[in-house]
């Protein structure tokens, strides 16, 4: 079982780990010229990601959830592991774009200026990315329906 405050820690790694992998992006599009512009739209879907993120964690936090006990298998926390997945596997290809330099300068320089997704694979990423932050958004309308409701009796 996980209280909301560990609930909340692990998203904010999780937020952590998307502004990192939200950061290769940027950086690429910054020192490559004729920059891929999925890199820019998969920047915004990370950033609304970590956005969406940003509000669960505070709701997270808030003192009347502060002895809410979360299984396991709770939506919550199975969407939170699905996400950190999905973002870390993201971060894995990504990473490419900020290789150490090696020692073939060109064949450095060239891993460092391509773009390391398909197109297909960008398209999915970006679509995950969505699909999560909907989630996460949907879950936040619950819980602020939830409480306007316990307000009102």
């Amino acid at each position: 079982m996980a209280d909301p405050l560990s609930v909340s820690a692990n998203v904010a790694g999780l937020i952590g780990l998307a502004n990192e992998v939200g950061k290769i992006p940027v950086n690429y599009a910054s020192n490559v010229k004729s920059a891929h512009e999925d890199a820019h739209c998969l920047q915004k879907e990370l950033t609304a990601l970590c956005h969406v993120l940003e509000q669960m964690r505070s709701l997270l936090r808030e003192e009347k959830l502060q002895g809410t006990r979360f299984e396991e298998t709770a939506a919550l926390v199975s969407v939170l592991g699905f996400t950190n997945h999905q973002v870390n596997e993201l971060y894995k290809k990504l990473d490419k774009l900020s290789i150490q330099a090696n020692k073939n300068k060109l064949a450095d320089f060239w891993e460092r200026i391509r773009w390391p997704l398909k197109k297909d694979e960008c398209d999915k990423a970006m679509e995950e990315m969505r699909r999560l932050a909907q989630y996460f958004q949907f879950s936040l309308t619950a819980a602020n329906r939830l409480d306007f409701l316990s307000q009102t009796k």
